[in-house]
Protein backbone atom coordinates (compact mmCIF):
# COMPACT_ATOMS: atom_id res chain seq x y z
CA UNK A 1 0.00 0.00 0.00
CA UNK A 2 2.75 2.45 0.98
CA UNK A 3 4.88 2.01 -2.38
CA UNK A 4 1.55 2.40 -4.01
CA UNK A 5 1.44 5.94 -2.49
CA UNK A 6 4.80 6.69 -3.14
CA UNK A 7 4.22 5.56 -6.58
CA UNK A 8 1.27 7.97 -7.33
CA UNK A 9 3.55 10.64 -5.75
CA UNK A 10 6.57 10.66 -7.97
CA UNK A 11 3.64 10.84 -10.77
CA UNK A 12 1.68 13.32 -9.71
CA UNK A 13 5.30 15.46 -8.87
CA UNK A 14 6.48 14.13 -12.31
CA UNK A 15 3.76 15.41 -14.09
CA UNK A 16 3.77 18.67 -12.29
CA UNK A 17 7.66 19.38 -13.41
CA UNK A 18 7.44 17.86 -16.83
CA UNK A 19 4.26 20.76 -16.58
CA UNK A 20 6.48 23.45 -15.63
CA UNK A 21 9.28 22.55 -18.01
CA UNK A 22 7.26 22.69 -20.64
CA UNK A 23 5.33 26.11 -19.79
CA UNK A 24 8.48 27.46 -19.31
CA UNK A 25 9.34 26.09 -22.97
CA UNK A 26 5.69 27.68 -24.41
CA UNK A 27 7.01 31.16 -22.53
CA UNK A 28 10.47 31.40 -23.91
CA UNK A 29 9.12 30.56 -27.19
CA UNK A 30 6.43 33.27 -27.07
CA UNK A 31 8.91 35.43 -26.00
CA UNK A 32 11.43 34.77 -28.93
CA UNK A 33 8.79 34.48 -31.75
CA UNK A 34 6.82 37.12 -30.90
CA UNK A 35 9.47 39.90 -31.61
CA UNK A 36 11.50 38.37 -34.25
CA UNK A 37 9.95 39.29 -37.51
CA UNK A 38 8.05 36.08 -39.34
CA UNK A 39 6.20 36.12 -42.66
CA UNK A 40 2.79 34.10 -43.35
CA UNK A 41 3.58 33.18 -46.94
CA UNK A 42 1.14 29.99 -46.66
CA UNK A 43 -1.82 32.58 -45.23
CA UNK A 44 -4.04 32.46 -48.63
CA UNK A 45 -4.33 36.46 -48.91
CA UNK A 46 -1.27 37.46 -47.01
CA UNK A 47 1.23 38.12 -49.23
CA UNK A 48 -1.32 39.61 -51.54
CA UNK A 49 -2.37 42.15 -49.01
CA UNK A 50 1.19 42.96 -48.13
CA UNK A 51 2.32 43.40 -51.55
CA UNK A 52 -0.45 46.00 -52.63
CA UNK A 53 0.50 47.99 -49.53
CA UNK A 54 3.98 48.31 -50.66
CA UNK A 55 3.06 48.91 -54.31
CA UNK A 56 0.70 52.02 -52.37
CA UNK A 57 3.94 52.84 -50.83
CA UNK A 58 5.48 52.96 -53.70
CA UNK A 59 2.91 54.66 -55.68
CA UNK A 60 3.38 57.31 -53.09
CA UNK A 61 6.75 58.30 -53.38
CA UNK A 62 7.04 58.07 -57.01
CA UNK A 63 4.16 60.62 -57.38
CA UNK A 64 5.65 62.50 -54.97
CA UNK A 65 3.38 62.06 -51.90
CA UNK A 66 5.71 60.89 -49.27
CA UNK A 67 4.67 63.15 -47.21
CA UNK A 68 0.83 62.24 -45.96
CA UNK A 69 -1.27 62.84 -43.03
CA UNK A 70 -2.31 59.65 -41.72
CA UNK A 71 -0.88 56.41 -41.28
CA UNK A 72 -2.74 53.40 -39.54
CA UNK A 73 -0.96 49.90 -38.94
CA UNK A 74 -2.22 46.32 -37.56
CA UNK A 75 -3.99 43.39 -37.84
CA UNK A 76 -7.94 42.85 -38.71
CA UNK A 77 -8.96 45.59 -36.41
CA UNK A 78 -7.10 47.89 -39.04
CA UNK A 79 -7.62 46.07 -42.18
CA UNK A 80 -11.41 46.66 -41.47
CA UNK A 81 -11.26 50.35 -42.63
CA UNK A 82 -10.57 48.84 -45.90
CA UNK A 83 -13.72 46.49 -45.90
CA UNK A 84 -11.82 43.64 -46.56
CA UNK A 85 -10.06 40.83 -44.69
CA UNK A 86 -7.13 39.37 -46.17
CA UNK A 87 -8.01 41.65 -49.27
CA UNK A 88 -11.07 39.45 -49.83
CA UNK A 89 -14.42 39.98 -48.75
CA UNK A 90 -15.36 40.25 -44.82
CA UNK A 91 -16.49 36.80 -43.03
CA UNK A 92 -20.22 37.26 -41.67
CA UNK A 93 -20.32 40.88 -42.91
CA UNK A 94 -18.28 42.17 -39.86
CA UNK A 95 -16.64 45.30 -41.69
CA UNK A 96 -20.17 46.03 -42.93
CA UNK A 97 -20.49 50.13 -43.58
CA UNK A 98 -16.36 50.41 -41.99
CA UNK A 99 -15.37 51.67 -44.99
CA UNK A 100 -18.09 54.33 -44.87
CA UNK A 101 -17.07 55.45 -41.34
CA UNK A 102 -13.24 55.76 -42.88
CA UNK A 103 -14.79 58.01 -45.84
CA UNK A 104 -16.74 59.71 -43.77
CA UNK A 105 -13.83 61.01 -41.09
CA UNK A 106 -10.44 60.53 -42.77
CA UNK A 107 -11.78 61.04 -46.52
CA UNK A 108 -10.49 64.77 -46.86
CA UNK A 109 -6.83 63.73 -45.63
CA UNK A 110 -3.85 61.88 -46.93
CA UNK A 111 -4.93 58.99 -44.89
CA UNK A 112 -4.07 55.08 -45.57
CA UNK A 113 -4.77 51.50 -43.50
CA UNK A 114 -1.99 48.79 -43.68
CA UNK A 115 -3.64 45.77 -41.60
CA UNK A 116 -3.44 42.23 -42.48
CA UNK A 117 -6.38 39.83 -40.55
CA UNK A 118 -4.87 37.13 -37.85
CA UNK A 119 -1.42 39.43 -37.95
CA UNK A 120 0.37 38.73 -34.98
CA UNK A 121 3.15 41.18 -33.76
CA UNK A 122 5.74 39.63 -35.31
CA UNK A 123 4.19 39.27 -38.91
CA UNK A 124 3.28 43.08 -38.75
CA UNK A 125 7.32 43.36 -38.01
CA UNK A 126 8.29 41.33 -40.79
CA UNK A 127 5.63 43.91 -42.96
CA UNK A 128 7.13 46.92 -41.83
CA UNK A 129 10.94 46.03 -42.50
CA UNK A 130 10.30 44.56 -46.08
CA UNK A 131 8.86 48.06 -48.02
CA UNK A 132 5.03 48.70 -46.20
CA UNK A 133 6.53 52.70 -44.67
CA UNK A 134 9.77 52.84 -47.08
CA UNK A 135 10.44 56.26 -47.02
CA UNK A 136 6.48 57.45 -46.37
CA UNK A 137 6.55 60.40 -43.80
CA UNK A 138 2.59 60.29 -42.51
CA UNK A 139 2.43 62.87 -39.91
CA UNK A 140 0.31 60.36 -37.25
CA UNK A 141 1.13 56.85 -37.56
CA UNK A 142 -1.54 54.70 -35.30
CA UNK A 143 -0.56 50.81 -34.41
CA UNK A 144 -3.15 48.28 -33.08
CA UNK A 145 -1.59 45.32 -32.41
CA UNK A 146 -1.47 42.37 -29.87
CA UNK A 147 -4.80 40.78 -29.59
CA UNK A 148 -3.92 38.18 -31.86
CA UNK A 149 -0.56 37.28 -30.06
CA UNK A 150 -3.30 36.09 -26.60
CA UNK A 151 -5.30 34.53 -29.13
CA UNK A 152 -3.07 31.97 -30.70
CA UNK A 153 -2.05 31.23 -27.60
CA UNK A 154 -4.92 30.87 -25.33
CA UNK A 155 -6.08 28.15 -28.25
CA UNK A 156 -3.23 26.01 -26.45
CA UNK A 157 -3.91 26.49 -22.90
CA UNK A 158 -5.46 28.77 -19.97
CA UNK A 159 -1.39 28.70 -19.11
CA UNK A 160 -0.17 29.63 -22.72
CA UNK A 161 -2.20 32.22 -22.29
CA UNK A 162 -0.19 33.59 -19.42
CA UNK A 163 3.20 32.95 -20.89
CA UNK A 164 2.34 35.04 -23.75
CA UNK A 165 2.02 38.20 -22.21
CA UNK A 166 5.55 38.78 -22.06
CA UNK A 167 5.98 37.96 -25.75
CA UNK A 168 3.01 40.06 -26.55
CA UNK A 169 4.96 42.87 -24.86
CA UNK A 170 8.34 42.42 -26.36
CA UNK A 171 6.75 42.05 -29.78
CA UNK A 172 4.65 45.38 -29.36
CA UNK A 173 8.22 47.32 -28.12
CA UNK A 174 9.91 45.53 -31.56
CA UNK A 175 7.30 47.01 -33.90
CA UNK A 176 7.52 50.52 -32.24
CA UNK A 177 11.53 50.84 -32.36
CA UNK A 178 11.06 49.16 -36.41
CA UNK A 179 8.24 52.24 -37.21
CA UNK A 180 10.34 54.70 -35.34
CA UNK A 181 13.64 53.60 -37.33
CA UNK A 182 11.37 53.53 -40.17
CA UNK A 183 9.21 56.45 -40.07
CA UNK A 184 11.73 58.88 -38.13
CA UNK A 185 9.73 61.99 -38.08
CA UNK A 186 6.20 60.57 -37.76
CA UNK A 187 4.37 60.81 -34.18
CA UNK A 188 3.56 57.21 -33.39
CA UNK A 189 0.59 56.50 -31.10
CA UNK A 190 0.34 53.05 -29.87
CA UNK A 191 -3.75 51.95 -28.74
CA UNK A 192 -3.93 49.61 -26.15
CA UNK A 193 -5.31 46.13 -27.26
CA UNK A 194 -9.12 46.25 -27.39
CA UNK A 195 -11.50 44.21 -24.65
CA UNK A 196 -12.67 40.72 -26.04
CA UNK A 197 -15.47 38.93 -25.14
CA UNK A 198 -15.31 35.04 -24.53
CA UNK A 199 -16.02 33.21 -27.79
CA UNK A 200 -16.48 29.70 -28.16
CA UNK A 201 -14.05 29.05 -31.34
CA UNK A 202 -11.44 30.75 -29.20
CA UNK A 203 -11.63 27.20 -26.69
CA UNK A 204 -9.17 24.35 -27.35
CA UNK A 205 -11.67 22.60 -28.65
CA UNK A 206 -14.38 23.55 -31.08
CA UNK A 207 -17.65 23.96 -30.03
CA UNK A 208 -20.91 22.60 -31.89
CA UNK A 209 -22.48 26.24 -31.92
CA UNK A 210 -20.79 29.25 -31.64
CA UNK A 211 -21.21 31.40 -28.85
CA UNK A 212 -20.14 34.64 -27.28
CA UNK A 213 -20.35 36.48 -23.98
CA UNK A 214 -19.70 39.78 -24.15
CA UNK A 215 -19.49 40.20 -20.14
CA UNK A 216 -15.91 41.25 -18.71
CA UNK A 217 -14.00 40.55 -17.78
CA UNK A 218 -13.18 37.72 -19.71
CA UNK A 219 -10.78 35.27 -19.59
CA UNK A 220 -8.65 37.69 -21.69
CA UNK A 221 -9.05 40.73 -19.60
CA UNK A 222 -6.37 39.98 -16.97
CA UNK A 223 -3.49 39.50 -19.37
CA UNK A 224 -4.83 42.47 -21.77
CA UNK A 225 -4.57 44.38 -19.21
CA UNK A 226 -1.32 43.56 -17.98
CA UNK A 227 0.18 43.97 -21.30
CA UNK A 228 -1.38 47.19 -21.50
CA UNK A 229 -0.19 48.68 -18.66
CA UNK A 230 3.40 47.39 -19.31
CA UNK A 231 3.40 48.73 -22.34
CA UNK A 232 2.25 52.13 -20.90
CA UNK A 233 4.77 52.23 -18.42
CA UNK A 234 7.36 51.38 -20.88
CA UNK A 235 6.26 54.03 -23.58
CA UNK A 236 6.40 56.84 -20.52
CA UNK A 237 10.12 55.58 -19.65
CA UNK A 238 10.97 56.30 -23.15
CA UNK A 239 10.20 60.04 -22.38
CA UNK A 240 9.33 60.41 -26.02
CA UNK A 241 5.74 62.63 -25.35
CA UNK A 242 6.50 64.66 -28.92
CA UNK A 243 7.22 61.31 -30.37
CA UNK A 244 5.34 58.60 -28.80
CA UNK A 245 2.03 58.72 -27.12
CA UNK A 246 -0.38 55.52 -25.63
CA UNK A 247 -4.07 55.72 -26.37
CA UNK A 248 -6.82 53.84 -24.63
CA UNK A 249 -10.10 53.08 -25.98
CA UNK A 250 -10.90 50.52 -24.17
CA UNK A 251 -14.03 52.13 -22.43
CA UNK A 252 -15.13 53.69 -25.63
CA UNK A 253 -16.12 50.20 -26.14
CA UNK A 254 -18.02 48.91 -23.14
CA UNK A 255 -21.24 49.53 -21.22
CA UNK A 256 -21.08 52.64 -18.50
CA UNK A 257 -20.28 50.44 -15.79
CA UNK A 258 -17.79 48.65 -17.68
CA UNK A 259 -19.83 45.09 -16.95
CA UNK A 260 -19.77 44.08 -20.34
CA UNK A 261 -18.72 44.54 -23.82
CA UNK A 262 -21.87 46.83 -25.77
CA UNK A 263 -22.97 43.86 -28.35
CA UNK A 264 -23.66 46.88 -30.92
CA UNK A 265 -20.23 48.05 -31.00
CA UNK A 266 -18.61 45.08 -31.14
CA UNK A 267 -21.10 41.51 -32.33
CA UNK A 268 -18.62 39.65 -32.33
CA UNK A 269 -16.75 40.08 -29.39
CA UNK A 270 -13.45 41.05 -30.75
CA UNK A 271 -13.99 43.59 -34.12
CA UNK A 272 -15.95 46.79 -33.48
CA UNK A 273 -18.20 47.20 -35.65
CA UNK A 274 -19.66 50.38 -37.89
CA UNK A 275 -20.71 51.77 -34.63
CA UNK A 276 -17.87 50.63 -32.70
CA UNK A 277 -15.80 52.32 -35.11
CA UNK A 278 -17.68 55.83 -34.45
CA UNK A 279 -17.73 55.43 -30.94
CA UNK A 280 -13.80 55.10 -30.94
CA UNK A 281 -13.33 57.96 -33.08
CA UNK A 282 -15.77 60.09 -31.34
CA UNK A 283 -14.84 59.63 -27.31
CA UNK A 284 -11.36 58.30 -27.84
CA UNK A 285 -9.24 59.04 -31.36
CA UNK A 286 -10.24 61.95 -32.66
CA UNK A 287 -9.70 63.63 -29.46
CA UNK A 288 -6.18 62.30 -29.78
CA UNK A 289 -5.24 63.06 -33.04
CA UNK A 290 -6.74 67.03 -32.97
CA UNK A 291 -4.21 67.66 -30.09
CA UNK A 292 -1.47 65.90 -32.74
CA UNK A 293 -2.50 68.25 -35.25
CA UNK A 294 -5.03 66.01 -37.26
CA UNK A 295 -8.23 68.17 -37.74
CA UNK A 296 -11.65 66.53 -38.68
CA UNK A 297 -13.57 67.60 -42.04
CA UNK A 298 -14.96 70.65 -41.62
Amino acid sequence: FCLIILSFNIGVWWKALLRTSKDAQVESFYNMVASNPEPRFTTPGWTESHELFVKETQSRLTSGKADMDLLFLGDSITEAWRGTDKSHHCFADRCEGVPKVWRENFGHLEALAFGIGGDRTEHLLWRVEHGELLSLNPKVIVLLIGTNNLAWASKLSDASLLNAEAGAVKGIQAVVQAIQTHAPNSILVVMSILPRGDRSWDLPSESPERWIHYTQPSKFTPSINRVNSDIQTWIAQQDQEDSLRYLDCTRSLLTKDGGSIQEEFMSDGLHPSAAGYKAMLQYCLWVELEKLGIQKML
